[in-house]
């Protein structure tokens, strides 16, 4: 563990880019998977793909935001939590 607060939070936003950049590329590999076996396969009228991939980018529009536009009721809560850590740790003193 380091003591570096700001590196902490750093490792942390790498983290949760990462994440997201896996969310989009499953995304993208099923998108493309499901429009392959509809074009091939079972081609009709109605594109049954989106039935399945229209909720999950509307997941993953949720992730981005999460990511990238961190809310400040979440910074309070880190900010507790710090606290909590701090007043069950045994004084050095």
């Amino acid at each position: 563990m380091t003591s570096d607060p700001l590196r902490a939070e750093a490792v942390r936003r790498v983290h949760r880019k990462r994440g997201l950049q896996i969310h989009a590329l499953w995304f993208v590999l099923v998108t493309l998977a499901l429009i392959v076996v509809w074009l091939i396969w079972l081609r009709t009228i109605f594109f049954w793909p989106l039935t399945g991939l229209a909720p999950w980018a509307v997941g993953l529009a949720f992730h981005a935001w999460a990511v990238y536009h961190p809310s400040d009721g979440e910074d309070r809560r880190v900010e507790r939590e710090m606290d909590r850590l701090r007043s069950r740790r045994p004084s050095l003193d």
